[in-house]
Formats: structure tokens, C-alpha cells, sequence
């Protein structure tokens, strides 16, 4: 990934997480306005798309740097938590990603990237800093990836597509001392953040069906297994969450 593309996801990240924080009310997972409606029916059969997420270590100045080690670790335990916590609930059923070609492959990375963007106008839309004219965009909750995912469809024989992106910041062991020395001197120095948002797209459409995320602010760590469990946890029980999203708006 280039410079520039890491500077654009970190932004994301941060503008998404100012959001999350001043975000009040409401349901935190959103319905697709159709299943809201029972237009159509909730998707079963599921295919669970790459995981993008990037662990970064924040040094004791500030700066942070992805650890691909850590990265791949956190992957890893996602994955295994989504496909565990997924036979516990029988919600829905993974369905294992075909074989993709390198074109095929490039356009569901472009998609999950474009989910980022989506995620962050719908609750851009549910935050504080609009006005109502913005509220009929959570009360018919209406966004798509447009078609170009259809292929899976036929490939792997799922309903809708899996996206589950996020980032975790992870503090240094001198950054460390250096918020234990802040804290003795009164001053409080956070020491990072895990953020998860997970998506249900409908692969024939492109529609936007279902989305959640879960925050934490220092106390999770996606290189910990037990931690992404409580995070998938969270994240799937929420799912479809109809009644309780019609229930908020």
C-alpha cells in the first residue's frame, strides 16, 4: 500500500473514531431499510471477505508504525473467532472463498476499501454534527457498494459478503513509562484504541444490509485471542438486529 493510501485509512480511522466517541443514542448497528421492512429476506449463507486490519505500535513520542507480524496475528484471530462464534449462534453460514484470480482479487479489495468510506457517511449521518435532514438517511438506511461483487455470487453460491476492517494502536513499552510518569504527575495519556467495524453486503446488489462496530479504548488487544473474541462477540449478537434497530428509529 502506498504512503498515500496509509495516510487516507489513518485519517478515516481517526475522523470514524471522533465519531464513535460523540455519537449518542440510538442503535449502533444499522438495517438495511428493505429487510426493516421485510422486503427481503436475511441473508444466510454468508462468504467472509479478506480481514483488513492493521495493528500499529505508538511510540513513546507519538508516532505510530503498522508491525505486519502483529497484523497478521490479529487477522488470524479474527478469523478464527468469526467462524467460532458463527457455529455457536447459527445466525448464518460461512461459506468458504473460491479460488479468485489476481483481477478478481483486486476488485474485492477495492470493495472492501469502499466499505471504509461507506461506514464512515452512515454514521457521519447518525452523529451530533448534523441536522435533521440528515436523520432520514438512519431512519431508511439505504447504501451500496454497487454490483461489481456479483461474481462471488456464482463462485462460492452466498447470499451477501462478510467486511470486517479496523485498526488497533498498541503503546510501545516507552510509551508505557511514559504514561505511567504522566499519570503520577496527574496528566492522562491514552494508551491506544481497538476499533472493528463489521458489514453484511448483499453480493447480487451491492446494497449495504447490515453494519456494527466495536470500540475500545485501550483495554482490547487484537494480538490477545480472548479480547477478539469479546470484540466478534459483541459484534454478531447484534446481528440481524432488526427489531431493536426499528425499535431506535
Amino acid at each position: 500500500m502506498s504512503s498515500q493510501a496509509v495516510s487516507v485509512r489513518v485519517t478515516f480511522i481517526t475522523i470514524l473514531i471522533s465519531f464513535l466517541i460523540g455519537c449518542g443514542g440510538g442503535s449502533r448497528h444499522k438495517v438495511h431499510y428493505t429487510l426493516v421492512e421485510n422486503q427481503r429476506s436475511v441473508p444466510k449463507k454468508i462468504v467472509l471477505l479478506p480481514v483488513d486490519v492493521r495493528v500499529n505500535e505508538i511510540s513513546a513520542g507519538g508516532a505510530t508504525e503498522e508491525v505486519g507480524e502483529w497484523s497478521e496475528k490479529a487477522k488470524q484471530n479474527i478469523l478464527n473467532s468469526v467462524k467460532t462464534e458463527v457455529s455457536k449462534n447459527n445466525k448464518f453460514l460461512i461459506v468458504e472463498m473460491a479460488q479468485l484470480s489476481e483481477k478478481e482479487t483486486s476488485v474485492v479489495e477495492e470493495h472492501v476499501a469502499l466499505y471504509e468510506r461507506v461506514y464512515l457517511s452512515a454514521n457521519y449521518a447518525a452523529s451530533p454534527a448534523t441536522g435533521p435532514d440528515w436523520k432520514d438517511k438512519v431512519k431508511k438506511f439505504e447504501y451500496s457498494l454497487g454490483e461489481g461483487m456479483s461474481f462471488l455470487q456464482e463462485k462460492t453460491g452466498a447470499d451477501a459478503a462478510l467486511i470486517l476492517v479496523g485498526q488497533d494502536h498498541v503503546s510501545s513499552d516507552g510509551r508505557k513509562a511514559a504514561i505511567f510518569l504522566a499519570a503520577m504527575a496527574g496528566v492522562s495519556i491514552p494508551l491506544g484504541h481497538s476499533f472493528l467495524t463489521a458489514g453484511i453486503v448483499d453480493l447480487n446488489s451491492g446494497d449495504v444490509l447490515w453494519i456494527d462496530h466495536t470500540f475500545s479504548g485501550g483495554n482490547k488487544d487484537m494480538r490477545e485471542a480472548s479480547d477478539v473474541d469479546d470484540m466478534i462477540k459483541d459484534i454478531i449478537n447484534n446481528y440481524p438486529g432488526i427489531k431493536s434497530f426499528k425499535d431506535s428509529i
